[in-house]
């Protein structure tokens, strides 16, 4: 999986491609795991999203402890995910992709290799 959520300062970002300044951390769902297999990943507080992605490890989108919190824990990851974070891709300047963060008024990226996955 490559999904990857950004845990950088921004004092740190330099011109340089946004996929060169995170790191994975295989904190990712697939469609079809439940909102109960969710809470393995939420042990830290500092997880507030978590990418939904593909067998091909494409993004389809992302789930937050909110939306985990109103669902069943039966229900699909992917029944619920949806475009709640920018993304970026691995290859874009980081200026560029912490420009549309701040657009958003977010604290959170999820960035995906060049061709999505």
């Amino acid at each position: 999986m490559s999904a990857r959520i950004v845990h950088v300062g921004r004092e740190t970002v330099v011109a340089a491609p946004i996929g060169t300044l995170v790191a994975t951390r295989d904190k990712e769902l697939r469609p079809e795991q439940t909102v109960g297999d969710a809470d393995p990943l939420l042990t830290r507080e500092a997880v507030q999203v978590i990418p939904v992605v593909d067998d091909g490890g494409r993004y389809v989108g992302a789930v937050d402890r909110g939306m985990l919190a109103a669902a069943s824990l039966a229900t699909p990851a992917g029944a619920i995910a949806s475009d709640i974070v920018p993304t970026a891709r691995s290859s874009e300047a980081a200026l560029e992709a912490i420009a549309r963060l701040d657009a958003t008024g977010g604290s959170r990226l999820v960035v995906v290799e060049d061709d999505g996955a």
